[in-house]
Protein backbone atom coordinates (compact mmCIF):
# COMPACT_ATOMS: atom_id res chain seq x y z
CA UNK A 1 0.00 0.00 0.00
CA UNK A 2 1.26 3.36 -0.69
CA UNK A 3 2.27 5.67 1.88
CA UNK A 4 1.90 9.61 1.78
CA UNK A 5 5.50 10.68 2.95
CA UNK A 6 5.37 13.28 5.49
CA UNK A 7 6.27 16.78 5.33
CA UNK A 8 10.18 17.99 7.05
CA UNK A 9 7.25 20.32 9.21
CA UNK A 10 5.40 17.35 10.46
CA UNK A 11 8.36 15.53 11.20
CA UNK A 12 10.17 18.33 13.01
CA UNK A 13 6.92 18.58 15.31
CA UNK A 14 6.63 15.15 15.68
CA UNK A 15 10.16 15.64 17.42
CA UNK A 16 9.63 18.58 18.89
CA UNK A 17 5.82 17.10 20.89
CA UNK A 18 8.49 14.13 22.40
CA UNK A 19 10.02 16.42 24.45
CA UNK A 20 8.07 15.55 27.89
CA UNK A 21 5.56 18.49 29.33
CA UNK A 22 4.32 21.53 27.96
CA UNK A 23 6.26 23.72 25.90
CA UNK A 24 6.45 26.93 24.35
CA UNK A 25 7.70 27.10 20.56
CA UNK A 26 8.78 31.14 19.61
CA UNK A 27 9.92 31.38 15.69
CA UNK A 28 11.41 33.76 14.36
CA UNK A 29 12.19 35.35 11.28
CA UNK A 30 13.64 38.68 9.58
CA UNK A 31 10.24 40.29 10.28
CA UNK A 32 8.93 38.62 13.62
CA UNK A 33 8.03 36.59 16.10
CA UNK A 34 5.29 33.98 16.32
CA UNK A 35 4.54 32.09 19.72
CA UNK A 36 2.65 28.95 20.02
CA UNK A 37 1.68 26.69 23.40
CA UNK A 38 2.29 23.09 23.05
CA UNK A 39 0.59 20.79 25.57
CA UNK A 40 1.71 17.81 27.39
CA UNK A 41 0.01 15.53 24.95
CA UNK A 42 1.12 17.16 21.82
CA UNK A 43 -2.25 19.35 21.01
CA UNK A 44 -1.16 22.64 19.91
CA UNK A 45 -3.16 25.87 20.96
CA UNK A 46 -6.48 26.13 22.12
CA UNK A 47 -7.95 25.73 18.84
CA UNK A 48 -7.61 22.98 15.58
CA UNK A 49 -6.21 25.98 13.37
CA UNK A 50 -3.66 26.45 15.46
CA UNK A 51 -1.66 23.42 14.49
CA UNK A 52 -1.73 24.55 11.15
CA UNK A 53 -0.95 27.79 11.86
CA UNK A 54 2.25 26.33 13.37
CA UNK A 55 2.51 23.88 10.71
CA UNK A 56 2.88 26.78 8.03
CA UNK A 57 5.23 28.57 10.09
CA UNK A 58 7.59 25.88 10.17
CA UNK A 59 6.73 25.22 6.82
CA UNK A 60 7.84 29.13 5.91
CA UNK A 61 10.68 28.57 8.08
CA UNK A 62 12.11 25.97 6.36
CA UNK A 63 12.11 27.76 3.25
CA UNK A 64 12.76 30.96 4.13
CA UNK A 65 15.15 30.79 7.08
CA UNK A 66 14.42 31.39 10.49
CA UNK A 67 15.07 30.41 14.10
CA UNK A 68 13.33 28.33 16.89
CA UNK A 69 13.59 28.70 20.60
CA UNK A 70 11.65 25.70 22.51
CA UNK A 71 10.97 25.97 25.99
CA UNK A 72 10.06 23.60 28.16
CA UNK A 73 8.22 23.21 31.23
CA UNK A 74 10.20 20.68 33.32
CA UNK A 75 7.61 17.95 34.47
CA UNK A 76 8.20 18.06 38.72
CA UNK A 77 10.52 20.47 38.60
CA UNK A 78 8.86 23.27 40.89
CA UNK A 79 10.75 25.16 43.41
CA UNK A 80 8.92 27.67 45.97
CA UNK A 81 10.44 31.28 45.38
CA UNK A 82 9.69 33.80 47.50
CA UNK A 83 8.30 37.13 45.90
CA UNK A 84 9.37 40.82 46.39
CA UNK A 85 5.86 41.21 47.98
CA UNK A 86 6.34 38.13 50.52
CA UNK A 87 4.09 35.43 48.75
CA UNK A 88 5.73 32.54 48.16
CA UNK A 89 4.93 31.17 44.35
CA UNK A 90 6.00 27.67 42.75
CA UNK A 91 8.23 27.88 39.88
CA UNK A 92 9.18 26.09 37.09
CA UNK A 93 12.84 24.57 35.81
CA UNK A 94 12.58 25.58 31.83
CA UNK A 95 15.06 23.49 29.21
CA UNK A 96 15.62 26.36 26.07
CA UNK A 97 16.51 24.50 22.94
CA UNK A 98 17.44 26.23 19.86
CA UNK A 99 16.61 24.90 15.72
CA UNK A 100 17.65 26.90 12.84
CA UNK A 101 15.53 26.19 9.57
CA UNK A 102 16.56 27.26 5.89
CA UNK A 103 17.39 25.98 2.59
CA UNK A 104 15.11 22.89 3.40
CA UNK A 105 17.13 22.14 6.49
CA UNK A 106 16.83 21.93 10.38
CA UNK A 107 19.72 22.23 12.30
CA UNK A 108 19.91 21.46 16.29
CA UNK A 109 21.96 23.77 18.03
CA UNK A 110 24.11 22.69 20.96
CA UNK A 111 23.30 23.59 24.24
CA UNK A 112 26.18 25.97 24.05
CA UNK A 113 25.34 27.87 21.23
CA UNK A 114 21.29 28.19 22.78
CA UNK A 115 22.84 29.34 25.48
CA UNK A 116 24.89 31.83 24.12
CA UNK A 117 21.89 33.23 22.07
CA UNK A 118 20.18 33.91 25.38
CA UNK A 119 22.67 36.05 27.23
CA UNK A 120 23.79 37.78 24.50
CA UNK A 121 22.74 41.42 23.48
CA UNK A 122 22.33 40.91 19.76
CA UNK A 123 23.14 44.72 19.20
CA UNK A 124 25.77 45.55 21.51
CA UNK A 125 27.35 41.75 21.90
CA UNK A 126 27.55 42.24 25.75
CA UNK A 127 26.68 38.97 27.63
CA UNK A 128 24.57 39.20 30.82
CA UNK A 129 23.56 36.67 33.29
CA UNK A 130 20.90 33.75 32.01
CA UNK A 131 17.86 33.88 33.69
CA UNK A 132 17.19 32.20 36.48
CA UNK A 133 15.58 28.32 36.70
CA UNK A 134 16.70 27.59 33.16
CA UNK A 135 19.05 25.16 31.64
CA UNK A 136 20.10 24.81 27.96
CA UNK A 137 19.86 21.56 26.09
CA UNK A 138 20.64 20.08 22.96
CA UNK A 139 17.44 19.27 20.38
CA UNK A 140 19.23 17.32 18.77
CA UNK A 141 18.62 13.96 20.79
CA UNK A 142 15.41 14.55 19.96
CA UNK A 143 16.02 14.13 16.45
CA UNK A 144 15.09 10.86 14.40
CA UNK A 145 17.84 9.28 12.90
CA UNK A 146 16.81 9.20 9.12
CA UNK A 147 17.58 10.43 6.06
CA UNK A 148 13.69 12.65 6.07
CA UNK A 149 15.36 14.76 8.77
CA UNK A 150 18.43 15.29 10.45
CA UNK A 151 20.61 17.42 12.61
CA UNK A 152 23.46 19.36 11.07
Amino acid sequence: MWKKKKHKATLLLDAICQIPGRKIITISDSEDDFDFDVHADGSVGYKPSHRHMLLAALRNGLENDCGLIIRQFIPDSEEPVVMPNGNTVMMPWKALYGIRLGGGNIEALSAEVVEQCCTTDSCTGDTFDSEPFVVYKDFADYLPASDALVAS
